[in-house]
């Protein structure tokens, strides 16, 4: 049984966190809104949709839109744009990621992805950027919940099927939403830099802030 395996685990979000792709969202749906006659500059993404929920969003652009946003016709015409957009990108992993996977191989965490997409997405990115899979413990989506994040189900079903005590888990999120979900959860949670603008007040609950995963190792090895 995983008790008597691992004695920590390391959950990952995918966006932004794993992959290096909330600067490649923005440009998404900067592209997707123009070509909807909805045009929004990159302050006002970062601003008022990063980080939301589909819901939140929803109601943002229906206020600033009123009659020319169609919710239905918008969040199907978002799907397919997204998956023609990510077909025809290059994908990274972000920096520090590829050693700090290694690190937790070799030091036997239990290791999963803790994410509000859809396996089959986060199967296909991966693929993009010749990571496996079946190299994680566990990947938990949206799937596997009837609430994403920022509430904590996902990381509530994670904590449950790892058999750890959720003293012995480290969360790392980049987001306000993540970072809520995470926190809520009771892990310890491990805020990193990216495109989304974390307040100081979310950040001062997080076990650590970092600038980049290269940091995460020392982090780790002060609780061994």
């Amino acid at each position: 049984m995983n008790f008597l395996k691992y004695h920590k685990a390391v959950f990952f979000d995918f966006d932004g966190v794993i992959i290096n792709s909330e600067n490649i969202y923005c440009d998404l749906m900067l592209e997707y809104n123009k070509s909807r006659n909805l045009n929004i500059s990159k302050d006002y993404y970062i601003q008022n949709l990063l980080g939301k929920t589909k819901t939140e969003i929803t109601e943002i652009l229906k206020e600033k839109y009123k009659d020319s946003f169609k919710e239905t016709n918008y969040w199907e015409g978002l799907l397919r744009y997204r998956n023609e957009f990510f077909e025809n990108i290059h994908l990274s992993t972000k920096e520090g990621y590829i050693d700090l996977f290694n690190y937790l191989k070799k030091h036997n965490y239990y290791i999963g992805i803790v994410s509000s997409n859809t396996k089959e997405f986060i199967e296909k990115v991966l693929k993009k950027t010749n990571i496996n899979i079946q190299d994680f413990n566990i990947v938990v989506t949206r799937e596997n919940v009837q609430r994403v994040k920022p509430h904590n189900d996902l990381y509530k079903y994670a904590i449950d099927k790892s058999n750890l005590n959720s003293n012995n888990i480290f969360a790392i999120e980049d987001s306000k939403i993540g970072i809520k979900s995470a926190l809520s959860s009771g892990v310890n949670t491990i805020h990193v830099q990216d495109l989304d603008i974390v307040p100081n007040k979310t950040i001062s609950k997080c076990y650590a802030s970092v600038e980049s995963l290269n940091e995460v190792i020392k982090i780790l090895e002060r609780t061994d």
